[in-house]
């Protein structure tokens, strides 16, 4: 798989000229770094910035900029110390960061810019309530639970030098069973559902906060320093002095406190990680929609004086709501392990009068909007399961919106 990611990325590279291609990992905080370096960069050079989010884990990442199918990517210091230059971890954050921008200068042509300012580094996570039961302050505590408790990690720790092997020989944590690998991003949802008892999450994790969970502290200094920094191409710098110019820029302007906000503006309150931006002209209804890296249109049907170039407004609207649910749906029955095979979402809008609304507090003559929604789910599910996979349907983050008091500024 790895293989065909990067030979993808290598044919979708050889087309371009004068663009800076910006790749990230697989989590919520490589993508919001891959946006705030790519913004920046179109704020301060005249270049063209291609974006190239959620490419996979840190090998990917390594493997497509030493081919040549990004120009940049946003790498911590630790991991590239311990995974990549397969050194032991050591806890100087200086010295971690001269090693690294040495070596990758002379072994890949690759250039460590300035640290963005905070440290990312694991944060082994319990419950609050746990914590509080069971007196669990450091990892040394947790060694005293852990052969009645369940764990969770990403793929990634599982395997990398400063991750789970080391850490349990240091710290002599044996498990109930072996830990289960699942998704980073599905990892915090799982300890919060009792799915599991500890993972291994990042310090500036935005859900931390939101699920009241705990990091408990590394007491024997097993992790390295992880300070975040924009790795680029030697020949990119060479080429184009003015994108080294705008990193610089960014050098220490991001502390733990703002990564973690920013982390829970996307992964808690479901923020997007860059601005929609619409555009559109004074003749006609085709209007060119901007959402992150994505492009789409929107206009209205021939019928309505359009030229159905694309699905109109309230239809991106149920569009959002339809792909929402079946996300929220998807994501919950990955979560579970049941046997959810796929989800169809189908949903209509009306305006109708209060008065014929049986559900409505007021009814009088006022219009209201109505969407009507159909889930049909396919899979051998038992009763139970489609019925709580139902509910769980009318908990994503867009139904929420839509249902609550809505406050819609204009700001300059």
């Amino acid at each position: 798989m790895t293989r065909l990611l990067l030979a993808l990325l290598l044919l979708s590279a050889c087309g371009r000229r004068d663009r800076i291609v910006i790749g990230a990992k697989n989590f919520t905080e490589s993508d919001l770094l891959a946006e705030i370096v790519a913004q920046q960069i179109e704020r301060r050079t005249a270049l063209p910035v291609e974006r190239k989010l959620h490419l996979g884990g840190t090998f990917v990442c390594h493997q497509a900029i030493t081919a040549g199918a990004i120009d940049l990517y946003v790498e911590y210091t630790g991991t590239a110390f311990t995974a990549i230059l397969k050194q032991p971890p050591i806890a100087d954050p200086d010295s971690v960061y001269r090693f690294v921008a040495r070596d990758y200068a002379r072994r890949f042509q690759l250039r460590w810019t300035a640290p963005l300012g905070f440290n990312n580094t694991f944060a082994i996570l319990v419950r609050r309530a746990d914590a509080e039961r069971y007196g669990l302050r450091s990892i040394g505590d947790l060694a005293r639970v852990a052969s009645r408790w369940k764990a969770g990690f990403g793929y990634e720790f599982l395997e990398r030098a400063d991750g789970f092997a080391g850490l349990a020989k240091l710290y002599g944590l044996a498990f109930s069973r072996p830990p289960t690998a699942m998704d980073l991003g599905l990892t915090y949802r799982a300890l919060a559902d009792h799915g599991v008892d500890v993972i291994a999450g990042n310090s500036t994790d935005g859900q931390i906060a939101a699920l009241d969970l705990v990091a408990l502290a590394d007491d024997r200094g097993y992790f390295p320093p992880y300070q975040a920094a924009p790795v680029v191409r030697e020949t990119v710098l060479e080429k184009y002095p003015a994108v080294q110019a705008a990193l610089a820029e960014l050098g220490g302007k991001i502390s733990d406190a703002e990564m973690r906000r920013l982390n829970a503006l996307a992964d808690v309150e479901h923020r997007d990680i860059a601005e929609i931006v619409v555009r559109g002209g004074a003749q006609g209804f085709v209007q060119e929609i901007s959402a992150g890296r994505h492009r789409l249109v929107a206009d209205e049907p021939v019928a309505a004086g359009g030229t159905d170039r694309g699905p109109g407004p309230y239809d991106l609207l149920m569009s959002a709501l339809g792909s929402c649910m079946s996300m929220t749906i998807a994501l919950y029955a990955r979560t579970k392990k049941w046997p959810l095979e796929t989800v169809t979402i189908r949903l209509t809008h009306s305006r109708v009068y209060a008065k014929d609304c049986l559900d409505c507090v007021v009814r009088d003559d006022t219009l209201l909007d109505r969407i009507d929604t159909a889930v049909q789910l396919s899979g051998p599910l038992t009763v139970e399961q489609e019925q709580k996979l139902m509910e769980v349907a009318h908990k994503c983050p867009v139904h929420r919106t839509l249902k609550s008091q809505i406050e819609i500024r204009e700001v300059s």
